[in-house]
């Protein structure tokens, strides 16, 4: 190869590849230091618009499950039917991954790009009334979700 073609193929080359790295590793770094107060404030707000109960155990970062979205892993999840925890969890999984564009991390835009459930279940019930568990304890306080006939 000539020192001409190695000038305008491999540098330029080079250059992308050492910053999509540099990129990357950014992103890991902000993910990685504001993880735990994403998914506290996450949580949280999921917690106060339902009757239920959302608790993760723990989390952690993925940056190549779900390329080119960076994610975060949570879990050991479960859902309540009400703020009591009490009783069976109406739903169950063994890790929910969060995923975000980098760009828009970089930018602090904490828009999820996709969802992904890896294992657990979801025990739906209809009580005798009509009204069904999830729908319950998804809705806000005072809410009436009992299925309408046609």
């Amino acid at each position: 190869m000539t020192p001409t073609v190695k000038k305008w193929l491999i540098r330029p080359l080079l250059i992308i590849i050492v910053s999509l790295a540099t990129l990357a590793g950014i992103g890991f770094l902000i993910l990685s230091t504001q993880q735990e107060r994403l998914v506290n404030i996450a949580v949280g707000e999921l917690n106060k618009q339902f009757k239920g109960e959302l608790v993760i155990d723990e989390s952690s970062v993925s940056l190549f499950k779900h390329f080119p979205h960076v994610s975060i892993a949570l879990h050991n999840g479960r859902f309540f039917a009400d703020k009591t925890k009490t009783g069976k969890p109406i739903c169950q999984f063994d890790r929910l991954y969060v995923g975000f564009s980098l760009p828009e991390l970089l930018d602090q835009n904490y828009n999820v790009r996709k969802l992904f459930l890896q294992g657990g279940h979801l025990d739906l019930v209809q009580e005798k009334d009509g009204k069904i568990n999830l729908l319950e304890a998804q809705g806000p306080q005072g809410s009436r979700t009992t299925p309408q006939s046609k």
